[in-house]
């Protein structure tokens, strides 16, 4: 193939017309898929002579939210047993019944999880700190340099961590899996890579707790 023929090529390549390996990835909490939507939402009042309920005090939040995953019913837990939103959240992600593995509501679970533990954290720092005084003194800074290169010397360096995403569009044997998950349908890994492209996103969307 001649010098020209590549140049060719390069000139006509585009990076949106490639199909993304994790079709997923787009979806985060912040931000929707289409930037012209992040400004648009519903607003409402709780009602007159009414304030907001905050996540964390509203006991039906949940259902609430979701009436489609819970049809307007609160979730039956037995007398005398106390179990952490945590441990809720991980039984219902695990179920048989993968409504509540929605992105939507898999957003919905860790927000809650975060506003939570850092609403624990701020009150129990606070409990700890109240009435005391700022260090920041040479000495006191001192003492954590030393402490620092302690720690070098016997630790050694810091490490890096990296995380890689997986190629869930390419996985043959995951979309074997979802296949079976959400659809109750058992194919063969030469089916799973025949599949066109535009199913493997919606089997991964629609199940992102098993992929």
């Amino acid at each position: 193939m001649k010098e020209s023929e590549f140049d060719d090529n390069d000139a006509n390549w585009n990076e949106s017309d490639d199909k993304p390996i994790n079709p997923a990835a787009t979806e985060t909490l912040l931000n929707d898929e289409i930037e012209d939507q992040n400004d648009i939402g519903i607003k409402f009042a709780p009602a007159e002579n009414n304030r907001p309920i905050s996540i964390l005090m509203d006991m039906k939040v949940d259902e609430l939210t979701f009436p489609k995953i819970y049809c307007g019913k609160q979730r039956k837990i037995k007398e005398n047993v106390r179990l952490t939103y945590a441990k809720i959240a991980k039984s219902e992600l695990r179920m048989f019944d993968r409504r509540c593995g929605r992105i939507s509501k898999l957003f919905f679970t860790y927000k809650k999880l975060q506003t939570r533990k850092f609403s624990d954290a701020i009150s129990i720092t606070l409990r700890k700190t109240k009435n005391r005084c700022d260090r920041s003194s040479p000495a006191f800074w001192e003492l954590k340099k030393k402490e620092l290169m302690a720690m070098n010397r016997q630790l050694g360096c810091a490490t890096i961590f990296l995380t890689l995403s997986a190629a869930e569009a390419k996985w043959s044997e995951l979309i074997v899996i979802l296949t079976n998950v959400l659809g109750n349908k058992v194919i063969t890994l030469e089916e799973a890579e025949n599949m066109n492209y535009e199913k493997k996103c919606d089997l991964i969307r629609k199940d992102p707790v098993t992929c």
